[in-house]
């Protein structure tokens, strides 16, 4: 595969600089996908409305301080979903008039040792509405949007104040959980058990890896986990086994996709310098 040099520029903000924190999603309905992300300096969460010819800056809230963002749809009521300063999930439903301030409401306060971070939702208990998996817990969704939430613990990886700081990827029953911001830094599946209120059963894949980040890879449930330093591994989980396919230095995304039309889906890695396809054989 042939990369031209160069860039693509989607965004240029005049020189506000972006937080690590972002989703797309389609904010008012109009069938363009737009931006909502994270401003640092001051701190702000925005959305960037998309419109022929560039992108308009609408105002979500001021003093947010979040690095995980996930587009979520609880009990029919739209919006993002958001760890705030690693400590608190929040929920920002996307207002009747989207570019007035949203409505937030506090979904969990977490009080541990560690920060928790990661999003990822799933139906964990089998009652049709969507729980919330952050950090080293799930979060149970209640039979409507006003009653409280309540939380139980997934593992106890809360040693140290970056334990819970993790890379999640939901599949079915099972739960990676990847401590991102640890090195060395554990990557485990964890399996749901008959009472997933009780802690979950972990599977073990490594305990070496360097601040590593987890990415969906396929629609198989194939994930691929990158490390952000050291031997700058891209290791391929695929039906749960580890796999070494190469190395990336500042691995930022990977998705896959159909490049050569023989109807397999490839895998694309984005990394600090290029871009790389690894065909599937």
């Amino acid at each position: 595969m042939t990369v031209p040099r160069g860039r693509l520029e989607v965004l240029r903000a005049g020189g506000v600089r972006f937080d690590e924190g972002g989703c797309i999603l389609d904010v008012d309905g109009d069938g363009r996908k737009d931006l909502v992300l994270t401003e640092a300096e001051p701190r702000a969460l925005v959305w960037y409305r998309a419109q022929s010819g560039g992108w308009v800056r609408h105002l979500i809230d001021a003093g947010v301080d979040a690095l995980d963002l996930l587009p979520a749809t609880l009990h029919g009521r739209r919006g993002v979903l958001l760890v705030h300063r690693r400590s608190q999930v929040r929920f920002y439903e996307i207002a009747a008039d989207p570019a007035q301030r949203w409505h937030s409401r506090d979904i969990y306060s977490f009080y541990s040792h560690s920060g928790q971070g990661g999003l990822a939702m799933g139906d964990v208990d089998d009652d049709s509405l969507p729980d919330i998996f952050c950090g080293n817990y799930w979060i149970q969704s209640p039979k409507s949007f006003e009653l409280p939430w309540r939380l139980f613990a997934i593992n106890l990886w809360n040693e140290t104040a970056n334990s819970g700081v993790m890379s999640l990827v939901a599949a079915e029953s099972l739960l990676l959980v990847v401590q991102r911001e640890m090195s060395p830094g554990r990557i485990a599946w964890f399996e749901k058990p008959a009472d997933p209120r009780q802690l979950w059963t972990e599977r073990r894949v490594a305990t070496d890896a360097t601040y590593p980040v987890a990415m969906q890879a396929a629609d198989s449930g194939d994930v691929l986990v990158g490390e952000r330093g050291g031997a700058n591994r891209m290791i391929l989980l695929s039906r749960r086994q580890p796999h070494v396919i190469g190395r990336a230095s500042r691995l930022r995304r990977a998705f896959a996709a159909d490049l050569n039309g023989d109807t397999k889906r490839d895998l694309v890695v984005i990394s600090g310098e290029s871009i790389a396809w690894w065909e599937q054989r």
